[in-house]
Parts: structure tokens; sequence; C-alpha cells
């Protein structure tokens, strides 16, 4: 309350788990008005332990126009998924540093600019480690982060999408598979860009 519009939470299935990986599925209803169902939707979900206490998150979200049609406004200025905000300690505006697969560095070389992925980190001091988001080469090509130096970062929908009204017909899919990488150290010895790879060949 007083909020009427949520995404609920259905239920897991098929958990499991080989070696240093748990995988499992989650099913989910958007609903408005309290309990008017929009939208069905199921994450993928792969959590890999890498060691040393990182690991990565493979998610493929997919929501489902089970109910009917529905139109998207969708916002030029905000985010698709996943949209994360970091710990002050980590933002840029708390020594930290924002860098993307094409070099770009903090939100000035970052914002609004295409890229493969995005990583947020800090190595001073007691702070040794970040976060990386990536992009899997399945999702339509190609699309925009937005990042704050105040420590929020994440994609954006396709370009085609972004800020332009659509809409998904009954029946109708649409999906979204991100990697979430929680590394020790920079994007350099947490090696981001050879995980990146790894993770758009799996």
């Amino acid at each position: 309350p007083p909020y009427k519009d949520h995404i609920r939470h259905v239920g897991f299935e098929g958990m499991k788990t080989a070696g240093k990986v748990l995988s499992y599925v989650e099913k989910l209803v958007w609903e408005m008005d309290g309990d008017v169902p929009l939208l069905d939707e199921r994450r993928d979900v792969r959590v890999t332990a890498l060691g040393k206490g990182e690991y990565l998150l493979d998610i493929r979200f997919t929501v489902i126009a089970a109910h009917g049609d529905i139109e998207f406004v969708s916002d030029a200025v905000h985010y698709a998924w996943p949209y994360v905000r970091m710990n002050q300690e980590f933002s840029v505006e708390g020594g930290g540093r924002i860098t993307s697969s094409e070099g770009g560095i903090d939100q000035k070389g970052t914002c609004n600019k295409a890229a493969d992925w995005m990583d947020y980190s800090n190595t001073s001091g007691d702070k040794n480690g970040g976060l990386a988001l990536m992009s899997h080469p399945e999702n339509k090509k190609p699309h925009q982060w937005l990042t704050r130096d105040y420590g929020t970062f994440g994609p954006r929908r396709t370009d085609a999408l972004s800020g332009k009204p659509f809409a998904l017909k009954k029946g109708e899919t649409m999906t979204r598979r991100v990697g979430a990488l929680v590394h020790l150290g920079d994007v350099e010895t947490g090696k981001v860009a050879e995980r990146y790879a790894a993770f758009a060949k799996a």
C-alpha cells in the first residue's frame, strides 16, 4: 500500500544443482488495480559460483501477453531489465568507476551509449569489487545504457522501442537475457571482458 500495481511472485519450479551451478524457473504475474492480471512472466535463472565470493547470474526474462493485448508506453529516460543502484561507496561519487565494453568511462563516457556490458566497481581502501551487467547477444540490438555517477545503471530497451509506444498481441512474448557478474577487483582484474565472452557463447 498505497500501490495497486505490482509484479506478484507465483512460485519456483525445477530447482536443481549441478556442481557449482544452481538453476530454477520463477513464475510471476503483472497485476494492476490490485488483482487484474496483465502479463505473465517467466524467469529462467542460472547462478554459477566462480569461487572466492564471485558469481554469475544468467537470467532470461520472458513476459507473455497471456490475458489479452497489451499496449506499452515506453519511457526513453528509464531502464529496461535489470536496473541496479549501487551502494553509495561504490558509486563514482564515492570513488568508484563505470567502464563499458567500448572503453567509455563514468557517466560522461557511457550514458546513452551502446555497449555489450557495463561495469561498476571500486577498489579503494577496503572496497575491492564490483558488478558488471551483460547484454547477451541473443538480445535485439542496438540498445543504449543509462548510467549515473551517483550509482545507478542498467540497459535500455532496443532503440526501436525506447521512448516509443508498442504493443504485444495476446499470446505474444518479449524476452531479454542478461548476466550479472559479481567480481573482485576492478574491470580488468575481475576479468569482465573475458567472462562476457564466455557468457556470450553460453
